[in-house]
């Protein structure tokens, strides 16, 4: 009797421990929010649980070595996905931090909530980001690959983005102005892809990343630190102090030109860059001893982002006056110069920055169990080293004034470096999918994903404010003749509540003179609700059913103008 031939055997019992196993190992573990789920319709009813069952040309992502697992000849294929945000945050007050700054300050953002107005991408060719509605419908894939007849070679290529982000929180009253009110980050990749059937049940791949990256800030930026209220508090006790020629010669009132506000805005910044080559490579394996059972294993290399663009600090009349001050007496010029104080004010400073974005290695193995015919279950589990991104560094051409400014309350990086601190976590998550078969010709699935955050709590902020997710998902598939396939799927992204206490985030509240970079929340308890809502298309058919298809369109187009052409 072949193996193939044994009837359901006592091994699988292991199997299905081995499985339980890797499924339930990481739950005490971090992992990220960091691949986008609308890649492929398939992959996303089933929570992404299909390393050890690839879907379709987009194996070249999820599993280059499914790709042996193609129909012969040309094959097509395309995605779309619909996806639609709804967020909720609040910044609370905090009694117990009413009044850590000195003087009569009342902060206007307390018991104010924001949300997210829109989505930012950036489009290659047109050179700058839009901003779309909260709910949209992007295409999210298309891919084409190509085996010979009796070929142990599989080729493809595509293209598709395994990260896109990007958020937009506008209007005068949305309290994230003073964090992020306009932010993006994607990275979109060229994939040529190869796959070797080593034997009749092992299969290898490999695809090549040739990526293009964005990312952009715009933000108005905000100071609620006691050093910029004391200068504020100065500077309405001097306006009448006028001692000539002491004063002239020392301190010209008002101190500080009138000094800053502590909730209002003395700059903002908006920069925006790309790298224009960021390349990757994905290595599988595929193993399918039996019919009932496979695994796989996938390696998605780490990619290096050399941002390179634009940027503009502006600053605001108060700003200026104080920079004027810093310049208005010979007492003044010579301590400026000791400290490397600016003392020319300029309404803007403009130029060029550049930054390293990282998007991390991850490994992740998957298993597939079939204990029935009419029944598949799938299980994945992933690891990311988000541990190499230790930082955020943006190095601009030039010093920026308002870091110069930074110094004298404990800014340390530099007046040419913005610079906040990440030390993210490595991370796990893990998924697992069912695929029903009621017939040949239909299956449906059900999929379930637990992603837990890589940031640390005390390194929080409005960009960096991955909750834990859970991302519950369904879908379904059907054959149509031809060979063509559509998938249809569905998600709900729930994440964790998110809670920041006053001081728990370095980045968000803290209200420390010490830490002035960057705490626009500084007193006030920060909470957060993200439901995110997904809908995916894929279509796979033939090259040929297209190319049939596509000319009945054309055919039938020409004879709607040919009968349209006299009016």
């Amino acid at each position: 009797m072949a193996v193939q031939d044994l009837p359901l055997p006592s091994s699988r019992i292991w199997i299905w421990i081995i499985g339980v196993t890797l499924l339930l190992t990481p739950g005490i573990l971090q992992a990220s929010m960091h691949e986008q789920l609308l890649m492929d319709a398939r992959s996303m009813a089933l929570g992404n649980a299909v390393t050890a069952d690839p879907p379709g040309i987009m194996s070249m992502h999820y599993n280059p070595a499914g790709l042996s697992n193609m129909d012969k000849g040309f094959q097509v294929s395309n995605s779309f996905g619909v996806l639609s945000i709804q967020a909720s945050s609040k910044f609370l007050y905090n009694p117990d931090y009413a009044d850590f700054l000195p003087g009569e300050y009342k902060d206007p953002l307390a018991n104010t909530e924001g949300d997210v107005t829109g989505l930012v991408i950036y489009v290659p060719g047109y050179g700058d980001s839009v901003t779309l509605p909260a709910t949209v419908l992007l295409p999210t894939n298309a891919g084409i690959s190509y085996r010979a007849p009796n070929s142990r070679w599989t080729f493809a290529t595509g293209l598709y983005s395994p990260l896109i982000g990007g958020f937009a929180r506008e209007g005068a009253d949305n309290p994230f102005r003073y964090g992020t009110y306009d932010y993006y980050w994607q990275h979109m990749i060229f994939s040529p892809s190869v796959s070797f059937k080593a034997t009749s049940s092992l299969s290898f791949g490999v695809s090549i990343g040739l990526g293009f990256s964005a990312m952009g800030i715009a933000t108005d930026v905000r100071l609620p630190n006691s050093m910029v209220a004391l200068t504020d508090i100065l500077g309405e006790a001097t306006k009448g102090l006028a001692i000539p020629p002491f004063t002239d010669l020392t301190l010209p009132p008002p101190w500080f030109g009138g000094g800053l506000h502590p909730y209002e805005s003395p700059a903002s910044m908006d920069i925006g860059g790309v790298d224009n080559f960021a390349p990757s490579f994905n290595l599988g394996v595929l193993w399918e001893p039996y019919e009932w059972f496979s695994l796989g294993l996938v390696y998605h290399s780490e990619i290096k982002q050399e941002i390179t663009g634009k940027y503009k600090m502006s600053y605001s009349k108060n700003f200026q006056d104080m920079i004027s001050w810093l310049g208005s007496s010979p007492f003044l010029q010579v301590v400026s110069a000791i400290l490397d104080l600016p003392t020319t004010p300029v309404a803007a400073q403009t130029g060029t920055f550049t930054t390293e974005m990282i998007i991390p290695r991850t490994i992740q193995a998957g298993i597939k169990v079939k204990p029935f015919d009419f029944l598949s279950i799938l299980m994945d589990i992933n690891w990311a080293q988000w541990s190499v991104r230790t930082e955020d560094r943006i190095v601009f051409d030039q010093k920026i004034q308002a870091l110069r400014v930074a110094k004298l309350m404990g800014y340390t990086y530099g007046d040419n470096n913005f610079v906040l601190r990440r030390d993210l976590e490595d991370t796990f998550n893990y998924s697992i999918g069912l695929e029903i078969f009621p017939t040949n010709r239909l299956a449906l699935r059900l999929g379930y994903q637990k992603r837990f955050t890589s940031v640390p709590k005390k390194y929080i902020d409005t960009i960096w404010n991955f909750p834990d997710w859970n991302v519950y998902s369904a879908g379904a598939g059907i054959k149509l003749g031809s060979g063509m396939t559509v998938d249809i799927s569905a998600a709900w992204v729930k994440s964790d509540t998110l809670k920041v206490g006053v001081n728990e985030s370095n980045h968000l509240n803290n209200t420390s003179f010490t830490s002035p970079i960057y705490n626009p929340y500084a007193g006030l308890d920060y909470e957060q609700d993200y439901d995110i809502y997904l809908f995916g298309l894929t279509i796979s058919m033939p090259l040929s059913v297209m190319s049939h298809m596509t000319g009945e369109l054309i055919e039938k187009a020409e004879k709607i103008f040919s009968i349209l052409k006299p009016f």
